[in-house]
């Protein structure tokens, strides 16, 4: 597949997306319903290839990663087959604490769970979408007190309207990849770039 047919998959997935208004966290919030990124329709086999692939050939320091984290519930998908084809085990942050002894990533009223087993690891992340990007830092500042290292972020999509990409770099040191940064308006949704 050459690069322009990548581009067109690319835009005709974005092309499903739907920008609905939600109040979060007793914010108005310009919500991105994808198929990719919050499960809003059928996941087709085909893009999740594609992503999959996409994302994979820009992964570095393949022999050095211990594990691959993602987030409860829409990085797992992805980080499924990321998993399988890199043969790197997976670790996903919860929403609930499972056991007693979980790293807790501290998210405001919802805090997120890890298994210890990420202790003194060397880590990547995969996650759908970057939006705010408070999750990704406050994850790698609670691990950072547990000797992880990680090597890189990867997703699909980074909405640059809420500069998640921006703060994760200034905050931590780590510039995440995305295939495609959007901007996202009441009126619609504008791609930007799609990075292959």
């Amino acid at each position: 597949m050459d690069k322009e047919e990548i581009e067109s998959r690319i835009r005709e997935l974005i092309s499903h997306s739907k920008i609905e208004r939600k109040i979060y966290r007793g914010r108005e919030y310009l919500y991105l319903l994808n198929p990719i990124t919050s499960g809003t329709a059928p996941i087709h086999p085909n893009h999740l290839n594609l992503i999959t692939n996409l994302l994979i050939n820009k992964i570095r320091m393949r022999d050095e990663i211990d594990y691959i984290l993602t987030y409860e519930a829409m990085g797992i998908h992805i980080t499924t087959l990321i998993s399988d084809r890199l043969r790197k085990p997976f670790i996903i942050a919860r929403k609930k604490k499972y056991m007693a002894d979980m790293l807790e990533v501290e998210r405001g009223s919802d805090n997120l769970y890890i298994p210890r087993d990420i202790i003194d690891s060397k880590i990547i992340i995969v996650d759908s979408i970057i939006s705010t990007g408070e999750t990704i830092i406050n994850t790698i500042k609670t691990i950072a007190k547990y000797r992880v290292k990680v090597l890189g972020i990867y997703s699909f999509i980074d909405r640059l309207d809420k500069k998640g990409s921006k703060k994760i770099y200034m905050e931590v040191g780590i510039k995440p990849y995305a295939i495609v940064e959007i901007n996202v308006e009441e009126y619609g949704l504008d791609i930007v770039r799609i990075n292959i």
